[in-house]
């Protein structure tokens, strides 16, 4: 499995995560097995942790980040995400839908260098 598709496997996880344990928002997880933010249930999606990293978790992070709308600018995404994700107007159903739609566009990518 390429790294792309290794992201992208990791998101779908990570609509798992929230879907099995709910969401949360201001912290990356309520409880060790309670409700989770985008960021920690890509964390638990990658390695089993909400509130630290992994290559993967990093990756999938980056990739996140670079896809959702947020006035942040600066390089971070963390902030990016939790920015975005923390909104007040925010549905889980949202997060849902945006880590399908970024799994999928990078599903397309990897078909796209496969075709080339």
């Amino acid at each position: 499995m390429q790294p792309t598709q290794e992201v992208a496997a990791t998101l779908r996880l990570a609509v798992n995560v929230i879907s099995e344990r709910g969401r949360t928002v201001g912290v990356f997880e309520r409880t060790a097995t309670g409700p989770v933010c985008m960021i920690g249930a890509i964390r638990v999606a990658a390695h089993g942790e909400a509130c630290t990293d992994d290559e993967l978790s990093e990756a999938a992070i980056e990739a996140v980040s670079a896809r959702i709308d947020s006035p942040i600018v600066y390089r971070d995404p963390i902030e990016r995400i939790a920015e975005w994700h923390d909104r007040p107007e925010r549905t889980g159903d949202e997060v849902v839908a945006q880590l399908r739609r970024i799994a999928n566009e990078l599903d397309v990518s990897v078909a796209r260098q496969v075709a080339a």
